[in-house]
C-alpha cells in the first residue's frame, strides 16, 4: 500500500483576506525566528534544561519578547511541538474521519506515524525529553482519542478482535515507532548488521500490528 509523506499534505490556507501591515509582517517574523532557535534548543538541552535566557539568546531577541507572542517558557514549547506536529496531525485527522476507516485506515495510520516521525527528528528528541520528564505534555491528546473511538468502532463490527483494548492497540503502535527512533543508536549497538532498516521495519511493523489486532481463528 503506497501512502503520500505527511509533508506533502497541503493544510488548509491560513492566509487573511485582508493585507497585513509591515509591523505584523515584522512580528511574524520574529515570531518564527524564536520558534526556529527554540526547536532547537529544546530538542538539545530538553524542557527543564533550558533557561528564558538560552532561548533569548539563541533567538537574538529579549526575553519580553519571548512572553510577548508565546507567555511563558512553557507555551512556547507547546508552540514549536505543535508547529511541528501540524502538517502530520492534519493528515492523520483526514484519515481518522474518513466515514469509511476500515482496518486500511489504520495501516494508513500506521505508515504515517511512522514517516512522520522518520522526517521529524527534533519531534522525536521533544518526545523522549517530554517523557524523560513526565512534564510539558504536548497538547495531542485529542488525535490519540479519536483514534481509540475509531478502533473501537472496528472491534463493534468485527474487524479487530474482541479480546483486547483498542487503547492497548494504539499504546503498541506508540511505543513500538517511538521506541525505534529513540532508541537507534542502542538497538544499532546490540543488533549490529542484523539490524533492519526504516522500510524493512515499517513494513514489518505494519504485518505484526494487523495481523495482531486481526480477529482469531473461530472467533465470531
Amino acid at each position: 500500500m503506497t501512502s503520500p509523506h505527511p509533508s506533502n499534505a497541503n493544510p488548509p490556507s491560513t492566509a487573511s483576506s485582508s493585507p497585513r501591515s509591515p509591523e505584523e509582517r515584522s512580528g511574524d517574523a520574529t515570531r518564527e525566528r524564536i520558534l526556529d532557535a527554540a526547536e532547537n534548543v529544546f530538542a538539545k538541552q530538553g524542557f527543564h534544561g533550558t533557561s528564558l535566557r538560552d532561548l533569548a539568546e539563541a533567538a537574538g531577541v529579549t526575553r519580553s519578547l519571548i512572553h510577548h507572542h508565546f507567555g511563558s517558557k512553557e507555551g512556547l514549547w507547546i508552540a514549536v511541538a505543535d508547529r511541528l506536529f501540524e502538517t502530520y496531525r492534519a493528515w492523520q485527522s483526514s484519515i481518522l474521519r474518513e466515514g469509511a476507516f476500515g482496518i486500511e485506515g489504520f495501516e494508513e495510520s500506521i505508515r504515517q506515524f511512522f514517516l512522520f516521525l522518520e522526517s521529524s527528528p527534533n519531534f522525536v528528541r521533544l518526545r523522549a525529553w517530554t517523557n524523560a520528564a513526565q512534564s510539558a505534555e504536548t497538547p495531542h491528546r485529542d488525535l490519540a482519542l479519536l483514534g481509540v473511538d475509531r478502533l473501537r468502532e472496528l472491534q463493534a463490527c468485527g474487524e479487530i478482535r474482541s479480546d483486547i483494548d483498542p487503547a492497548s492497540a494504539l499504546i503498541g503502535l506508540f511505543n513500538l515507532v517511538e521506541h525505534w527512533f529513540q532508541a537507534r543508536t542502542t538497538l544499532e549497538n546490540r543488533l549490529g548488521e542484523t539490524l533492519p532498516g526504516n522500510h524493512e521495519f515499517l513494513e514489518d511493523l505494519v504485518r505484526i500490528l494487523i495481523r495482531g489486532i486481526r480477529p482469531c481463528d473461530g472467533e465470531t
